[in-house]
């Protein structure tokens, strides 16, 4: 690992830049006047993370009404940063066998 030889001054240090780390980094940059460090070990993306890759699946099978909400509001922010980036982040499939659809991240 690389030694830190620099000082910096920041609002906000994030550890990890996965998932978590990336979307904590690109929310508070939306919505406050925030310095932000995200510091990952690894590259980004990391293709040892579960979420590296040209397929992940969303489907909508939570039977708590809290997680199928929440994923409902997932899916519109999804939606939302396809629109401000002008980027196609998800696709959306038919499913042959049930009325309901698959969604996966386009690489």
């Amino acid at each position: 690992m690389a030694e830190i030889t620099n000082s910096f001054n920041a609002d906000v240090v994030i550890i990890g830049g996965g998932i978590a780390g990336l979307a904590t980094a690109y929310y508070l940059s939306q919505k406050q006047h925030l310095s932000i460090i995200l510091l990952e070990k690894d590259s980004i993306p990391n293709p040892n993370n579960s979420s590296y890759g040209d397929e992940r699946m969303y489907r909508r099978m939570y039977s708590h009404e809290y997680l199928a909400e929440l994923q409902d509001y997932s899916l519109k922010e999804w939606e939302m940063l396809e629109s401000q980036h002008d980027c196609q982040l998800l696709r959306q499939l038919d499913t042959p066998s049930r009325s309901s659809k698959i969604i996966v991240r386009d690489s």
